[in-house]
């Protein structure tokens, strides 16, 4: 088995694609001032059209900027028996107490935990298994590897049942994309074995 973390905490700066940002407050500001300047003012209140579009266009952006820093989830890749799994601890903002929290302190680096999440994934409430069935390459560039995957997504899920509240394991066919840069450990290694393997998953 081998396992394939991220090298320490990314900075949120990281998480950003600056590329998203700029185009959002481009076009943002590319429909708002005609709408405000032409529409509503009927061109009269230059200024005023550019300083609204200006402010909502920047808090546009800055929603768009916090939305990719939010959605980062910082998965684990493991190898075991030339199958591909994807561990992620879900966001804390799905589950609602301390036992949750406790439960999902976990040493993604040592095999026999990792083994046991394979096995057992119900003891490990608040951590989500993507088991990929087919992949390809859909760009490779120096620094990364973009894939397109698909495969069961299993997660947990609170759940309300006469009267009384449990979290519940789902499984659903998902399709999905998955980024591997040099920010993992044995970079190299891992995507080498993406691309000798993916004729086989395809």
């Amino acid at each position: 088995m081998k396992i394939y973390n991220l090298n320490g905490e990314v900075k949120w700066t990281k998480r950003v694609k600056v590329i998203i940002p700029i185009l959002v407050f481009i076009i943002a500001n590319a429909v708002l001032f005609p709408f405000f300047y032409i529409v509503l003012s009927d061109s009269t209140e230059l200024l005023r059209s550019i300083i609204t579009s200006l402010v909502i266009s920047t808090l546009i952006t800055l929603d768009s900027i916090y939305t990719q820093v939010l959605n980062y989830e910082k998965k684990t890749v493991v190898i075991k028996n030339k199958k591909i799994y994807l561990i992620t601890i879900q966001k804390e903002t799905d589950f609602y107490g301390t036992d949750i929290k406790r439960n999902i302190d976990v040493d993604l680096s040592k095999k026999d935990v990792v083994d046991d999440i394979l096995e057992n994934q119900n003891k490990y409430v608040g951590i989500s298994l993507y088991k990929i069935d087919k992949y390809g390459i859909i760009n490779n560039r120096d620094s990364k590897l973009k894939l397109k995957i698909e495969g069961i997504y299993t997660k947990w899920k609170y759940k309300e049942e006469k009267r009384k509240a449990k979290y519940v394991l789902i499984d659903k066919n998902k399709k999905s994309k998955l980024i591997i840069d040099n920010k993992y450990e044995n970079y190299e290694e891992l995507i080498k074995y993406l691309k000798d393997k993916e004729e086989h998953y395809v």
